[in-house]
């Protein structure tokens, strides 16, 4: 965790929703107990202010969680425009940091920069996908990007912004999660069936576009295979919409079970089919190959096909920089196309073996973690800098 060190110093941490919170909190915690004499406050929720920051907007009451209706908030990103301009006047901190939501935070990075406050920017604006016209707001307003993918941080020195990789924090949540060993007899499944992972997402659009397909695919594979089929259900999606989608399957049983059991599943599981997400990278780091689809509304598909930077959508593929898992993108991912790729693993050993063993290279590639030790570091290197005693 580094030295304990004796300083008097203010870190401004900005969480603009419920990720941003949890590695702000876990931020939090490393920083004071490295730097006992520290003073942080900010933007976020109860796990920030549960690790003793202190909380100035709560997340939970600016409804940032998910899409921000703009004029609707209007008059109250002014109002916090206006109070943290007074703020940074009169009492600057000495960092203001922005986790995650990066429109939000590289915006009041802007403002803080204005008072000569040290800016950093924590899981930055993805320049590297189909943004990169968004660079020159980081680059006028964001003194250091800590990076949380190899290839994120290579895109970022490219434009001449200070950046860093800086570690993925998806690694450290999978090496730091206790992985359960009895799950066959828990949830009433078969020790002798391969299990097949359904991960349709954690957003109510993702499960409208994607399940009914994945459970189309599901019959076809039951057809040829001796499987069984479980759906690991996000906190954020009502079990009974996902019920009246499965509901509708000819001959196959999907068993659901508590998101929180996700991770413990895909450590037993044969492979699965996943909506292109972060939960694509989770899969890839406990080994479980998978079927990446990706489903827009077709005019915003269009859209992002004219944007898009980058030969993959899969985050596994992005880290390898080659295709190791089957990518289908709207029409591609039918439920005949989805299907023949996991008969293809459970028929053929080599090519399931091989994909295993590339996707043990992204683990290796993407290093051991740390990544908020290292964030840390660099905040308390910045007050360094600015001579913090």
């Amino acid at each position: 965790m580094g030295d304990v060190i004796e300083k008097k110093a203010t870190v401004f941490l900005s969480a603009g929703e419920a990720s941003g919170d949890l590695l702000g909190a876990a931020l939090a915690r490393d920083l004071l107990a490295r730097v006992p004499g520290i003073k942080l406050l900010g933007i976020g929720g109860e796990n920030m202010r549960a690790a003793g920051v202190d909380i100035i907007y709560d997340i939970n009451d600016l409804a940032l969680f998910g899409a921000l209706e703009v004029v609707a908030k209007l008059p109250l990103l002014l109002r916090i425009r206006r109070n943290l301009k007074n703020m940074f006047s009169k009492n600057p901190p000495d960092i203001f940091c922005g986790i995650d939501y990066p429109g939000f935070n590289v915006y009041l990075a802007g403002i803080a920069k204005k008072f000569k406050i040290k800016t950093l920017c924590y899981k930055a604006p993805s320049i590297w996908s189909w943004g990169e016209w968004r660079v020159h707001n980081v680059k006028k307003n964001v003194d250091f990007v800590a990076a949380i993918f190899p290839f994120e941080a290579d895109a970022y020195l490219k434009h001449g912004v200070q950046a860093e990789y800086v570690g993925c924090p998806i690694v450290d949540n999978v090496n730091s999660y206790k992985i359960e060993t009895d799950l066959y007899k828990q949830f009433g499944l078969n020790r002798n069936k391969k299990i097949i992972l359904l991960l349709p997402g954690s957003r109510r659009q993702e499960i409208s576009n994607s399940l009914p397909i994945m459970v189309k695919a599901a019959e076809t594979i039951y057809a040829r295979e001796e499987v069984q089929f479980v759906l690991p259900l996000a906190s954020t999606i009502s079990q009974n919409a996902v019920e009246k989608i499965i509901a509708k399957a000819n001959n196959v049983r999907i068993k659901i079970v508590p998101g929180t059991k996700a991770y413990s599943f895909m450590s037993i599981a044969h492979s699965g089919i996943a909506t292109s997400g972060t939960v694509t990278l989770e899969a890839a780091l406990l080994g479980l190959p998978l079927v990446i689809i990706y489903r827009l509304n077709p005019l915003t598909y269009r859209l992002a096909k004219f944007l898009a930077k980058v030969k993959f959508f899969g985050l596994p593929n992005l880290v390898a920089d080659k295709k190791i898992l089957p990518e289908l993108v709207q029409g591609e991912a039918s439920p005949e196309r989805i299907a023949s790729e996991i008969i293809n693993w459970l028929d053929n050993y080599d090519e399931y073996t091989n994909t295993k063993a590339a996707l043990e290279a992204v683990r290796v590639k993407l290093g051991a973690g740390g990544a908020v030790q290292r964030v840390a570091s660099i905040i308390i290197e910045f007050i360094d800098n600015k001579g913090g005693k």
